[in-house]
């Protein structure tokens, strides 16, 4: 099964691409944290990305099409994928198909998770994350209940980045509802008012 997850930050892409990749024992390709890896081994590359993302801004498509390239011609993409953070517009949408048509793959579905930009500005701004496991908590919860660390906030989670990174979303990336809809390939999942991010992770399952 190979699939891309897109909504707004915050709309709760990681939690549940937690679900789906266990469930359907695929690999969670997250383009985000492979360019944070990058800038933490401090390659040329990925200095040059994180100073992007801590401003809410997208790193260059032709670099990240390098880095999804690569990445799906791995083995364990064999049976299937996620891709979470990519594509994040029209060009690399068109990208992705051009890549994946090379490899002889298509898309099963697109999943879309619905948020108003309130609540995930409210959910974002009290996120915090383990510096150490990268375990990531919301609410005044200070310290990590795995390993003891001190969380941290995200310089990408910060207000006016969130803001910023929210107005991109709406002016690059919510073209891809229709792309996507019109492949007749689109799966939308209301996020916002569900009880449990289980009640979530339900509607997608029976969706796919």
């Amino acid at each position: 099964m190979n699939l891309v997850i897109i909504g707004m930050p915050g709309a709760g892409k990681g939690t549940q691409s937690a679900f789906i990749c266990s469930h359907y024992g695929i690999p969670h390709i997250s383009t985000g944290d492979m360019l944070r890896k990058a800038a933490a081994d401090g390659t040329p590359l990925g200095l040059q990305a994180a100073e992007l993302i801590n401003k809410g801004q997208f790193v260059p498509d032709d670099t990240v099409r390098e880095i999804v390239s690569w990445r799906l011609s791995l083995d364990d993409c064999r049976n299937g994928f996620l891709l979470d953070g990519y594509p994040r517009n029209l060009h690399q949408a068109e990208a992705l198909d051009e890549i994946m048509s090379k490899m002889g793959i298509t898309l099963t579905k697109a999943i879309e998770l619905s948020a108003s930009p309130e609540v995930v500005l409210g959910r974002l701004c009290s996120r915090k994350v383990c510096p150490k496991c990268e375990k990531v908590f919301n609410g005044d919860i200070k310290t990590c209940d795995a390993c003891g660390s001190v969380l941290k906030v995200r310089d990408d989670d910060k207000e006016d980045v969130i803001l910023n990174r929210i107005r991109i979303y709406r002016e690059q990336t919510a073209v891809l509802t229709d792309f996507y809809n019109d492949k007749g390939i689109l799966v939308q999942i209301e996020s916002e008012h569900a009880d449990t991010p289980e009640d979530v992770w339900n509607k997608i399952k029976s969706s796919l």
